[in-house]
């Protein structure tokens, strides 16, 4: 009698767990996470040679404390992208100029640089905000 006793309370607590484990992942899961707004991204130097460095000014308002993962290509026709950065920037709304390294391998032309910003919000889930800054040449060195 004492055995049976023991194993419903094992089933319970197991179901118990389980049940609160699904609810958890489904939260999650749906959760609307507010990470970042981006307002706007413009190029101040419309044109760039090869191993120049392009500035563009990011207008956001950050609602989270968390690290972004940022991936940054250059887009036209072809896709060149270049290294992700990290990068821990305290919560609220500013403006700040940004610079990023033109390569000497991308082909000049006419170019949009696509932004993804990625928050690892909880273990199973990322949020991705896209951005992306008006048209800027490249022009060979």
């Amino acid at each position: 009698m004492y055995k049976n006793k023991v194993f419903t309370y094992i089933s319970y607590v197991t179901i118990a767990l389980a049940l609160a484990i699904i609810l958890l992942i489904t939260f999650w899961s749906v959760y609307p996470y507010e990470t970042i707004v981006v307002n706007g991204t413009n190029v101040i130097n419309r044109v760039v040679k090869q191993d120049e460095t392009l500035q563009y000014t990011l207008d956001y308002c950050k609602y989270t404390e968390r690290d972004v993962l940022i991936s940054r290509r250059f887009v036209d026709g072809i896709i060149f992208s270049v290294p992700d950065v990290t990068a821990s920037n305290p919560e609220g709304c500013r403006k700040s100029l940004i610079g990023i390294e033109i390569p000497t391998t991308l082909p000049p032309g006419t170019y949009y640089l696509d932004i993804i910003y990625a928050y690892k919000v909880n273990p199973i889930r990322t949020m991705a905000t896209h951005s992306r800054t008006e048209l800027f040449i490249v022009e060979p060195k």
